[in-house]
């Protein structure tokens, strides 16, 4: 049914796969447990002005829209930046006041200044924060904004009679490129990683816009910083499980993940080995990208554009008990996300760069996907052909449909073109064939139709 097989004659690999599907019942051996990313699962995003003043944005199922002003205030800022206030479609008559802070740091969000300029002084404030000044400026000092909500009563008197509105107030930072604040207790002071001349730290956020929604972020968060260890070894390490390492980190922080702090090695034999920094109750993921003359970088990922365009996962169809397959293809963005530690902005596309060892081909990346995922009982040792992951793949969204694969996506349409993706060739040979070289752009897709997906 797709290029992810023997290459086969087309005609014979469907009708194979249709009795294999037909013979095995859909298995979904675990659901993921604990995600660590609630990103904007959404495939399009569209805006609409009205002469109000108000604007409208749609992304995913939920609609966004703004509020011109809040009884008795006159503006808020939050981290120095002026904040906003919207509704969204989810949650009713809820008004949250919103702040992407510029020029923002993880640490500096976990302790940041909120405050209130009333255009009545009288107004008095309540709710979660503490709010300190008299007359028009009320003030809140060191509230942790990192993904984290808080509830603000503002209260006006007129004629003996109180009016109190609750508002939800939270905070992100803008999607791309951040700086890593020099105070930050989990911050890499200075690494370097076997023979690299130079290395280089980076922090990159994903932003989803429903900031303080929970009903739109699943695990209750909404900022994902990922933080990247990047490196160019000199020559190639006797052992990749066991490159030599030099680490400086904050008073009282560790170092684990690949890690190993008594030989002071990294374990650098997967496509995207993680160093765990830990500090108190809190630790963060620096994923470690070194390569040298038998590796090399590659981006790899999927694209779920069309997936997130069908009707199966916009009615929400059922794929086992209350699981649906809006929730199979959200959590496996998730997943994806996390793995490749993606930064795109548009959130069903989730790709990103990994280090891989000369000979791997496009199914064993997939084969340690899905093993990180759980999920490796889809796609087994020696797989040749990927009929679901995460419960989701061969007629999921119709008859014609189920994963495929292309080599050097090309994008370039989507502002223009929602059907971008029919455009798409898949290569002639499997995916457990097709050996990957240097600069190779492999993309995972879930087609609904794969008649629209020549060879």
């Amino acid at each position: 049914m797709n290029a992810q097989g023997s290459g086969d004659d087309l005609a014979q690999e469907v009708e194979k796969n249709i009795i294999l599907q037909r013979r095995n019942n859909m298995n979904m051996t675990k659901r993921i447990t604990a995600l660590l990313l609630a990103l904007v699962m959404a495939l399009s995003l569209s805006t609409m002005a009205f002469a109000d003043g108000t604007t409208t944005t749609t992304t995913g199922k939920v609609t966004r829209t703004t509020v011109n002003s809040i009884d008795a205030v006159s503006s808020i800022t939050i981290g120095g930046t002026t904040a906003y206030y919207e509704k969204d479609s989810n949650t009713g008559d809820q008004i949250y006041i919103r702040a992407m802070v510029a020029g923002g740091t993880e640490n500096g969000l976990k302790s940041t200044n909120v405050v209130i300029n009333l255009s009545n002084a009288g107004a008095t404030i309540n709710g979660d924060l503490a709010f300190t000044g008299a007359g028009n400026v009320r003030t809140a000092t060191n509230v942790n904004l990192l993904n984290k909500v808080y509830t603000v009563i503002i209260s006006t008197s007129e004629g003996g009679v109180t009016t109190s509105k609750t508002y939800k107030l939270a905070a992100g930072l803008p999607s791309g490129a951040v700086a890593i604040d020099g105070n930050d207790p989990l911050r890499i002071i200075s690494i370097v990683v076997g023979d690299a001349t130079n290395t280089a730290i980076s922090a990159t956020n994903v932003q989803n816009p429903f900031m303080g929604n929970t009903k739109s972020n699943k695990d209750g968060k909404w900022t994902f910083i990922n933080y990247n260890v990047n490196a160019s070894l000199n020559t190639v390490p006797a052992s990749r499980a066991s490159v030599p390492a030099t680490l400086s980190l904050p008073t009282n922080t560790t170092a684990s993940g690949c890690y190993n702090a008594t030989t002071n090695t990294l374990d650098l034999s997967t496509g995207a080995p993680k160093l765990i920094l830990t500090n108190g109750t809190e630790s963060r993921n620096y994923y470690v990208f070194a390569t040298d003359t038998n590796t090399f970088k590659i981006e790899y990922g999927f694209d779920f554009t069309e997936a997130v365009n069908s009707t199966a996962y916009k009615n929400g169809d059922l794929l086992e008990d209350d699981y649906t397959v809006t929730d199979a293809v959200d959590d496996l963005i998730d997943m994806a996300h996390r793995y490749f530690a993606s930064a795109d902005d548009a959130a069903n596309i989730t790709y990103g760069t990994i280090t891989v060892t000369a000979g791997e081909t496009v199914m064993d990346i997939m084969r340690k996907f899905a093993v990180a995922n759980q999920l490796g009982s889809e796609v087994p040792a020696g797989c040749t052909y990927m009929a679901t992951l995460n419960g989701v793949g061969e007629f999921t969204f119709g008859s014609m449909s189920g994963w495929m694969y292309t080599d050097g996506p090309d994008r370039s349409e989507m502002a223009t073109n929602p059907k971008f993706y029919e455009n798409w060739n898949t290569p002639p040979i499997g995916a457990a064939s097709y050996t990957l070289s240097a600069g190779d752009k492999i993309c995972w897709f879930i087609c609904c139709d794969y008649t629209h997906h020549p060879w």
